[in-house]
């Protein structure tokens, strides 16, 4: 359980780091140098790196050392196009299954709307406004009891937190978000579930021209 509990923690604490960019694409992690900063032993670390490489976080290279991924626009664009499909499969189960109420993704939209903007330039605050409001997918998926759904969203989860990132640093962005959960939920609750789709589509196709636009700027940065 130690041990598990250790390596929950380096992942995390990785993840965060890479997440926010801390971790620039492309940057050499070592696993020694990490364990000693960390004060562990470095089977934990061992066993992160290799959860971060199924995440896609990190590239492995035999014989040579771990680095962060690079984050491409080929990447965003792919990511986009799986997102699409599984979301919109939600709301047909929604319609197949005649189902209006989701108390739990509700519940999700609530505690969203009660954060405050995180302060500029606060990368654990941005950290955790992202992933109260994007969790607004999660839950619905859930909601759908497809388990292959929620499973294909996971492996994409965290690879669509770094461009998600990029996004909420920017003010007002939570709120165009927050806005447009409301519009979708509320017709779902209608039982409007074309219109739901309408509505999910744009919000999906707006994150990502949003977030194509900042990692272009990120790109020519670099």
């Amino acid at each position: 359980m130690e041990f598990e509990n250790i390596t929950s923690t380096v992942l995390a604490y990785l993840r965060a780091k890479i997440i926010s960019g801390e971790l620039a694409p492309g940057s050499k992690i070592n696993e020694n140098d990490l364990s000693k900063k960390l004060q562990i032993s470095r089977a934990p670390v061992r066993e992160a790196f290799r959860v971060l490489e199924h995440e896609h976080l990190v590239d492995n290279v035999p014989r040579k050392s771990t680095y962060v991924s690079t984050i491409p626009l080929k990447e965003l664009e792919d990511i986009y196009q799986v997102r699409r499909a599984i979301e919109l499969s939600a709301i047909d189960l929604f319609e197949a299954k005649k189902v209006r109420q989701l108390p739990e993704v509700l519940s999700t939209f609530d505690t969203a709307t009660q954060l405050g903007a995180p302060l500029p330039g606060d990368t654990n605050q941005v950290l955790i406004y992202r992933e109260k409001i994007t969790n607004f997918h999660v839950k619905m998926l859930e909601a759908t009891g497809n388990i292959w759904l929620v499973e294909f969203y996971r492996t994409l989860y965290f690879s669509l937190a770094r461009y998600q990132y990029l996004q909420f640093q920017q003010p007002g962005t939570g709120d165009r978000s927050l806005d447009d959960h409301r519009t979708i939920l509320g017709h779902i609750e209608a039982g409007e579930y074309e219109t739901a789709k309408e509505f999910l589509l744009e919000h999906i196709q707006y994150s990502f021209d949003y977030q194509k636009q900042l990692l272009g700027r990120v790109l020519q940065e670099e």
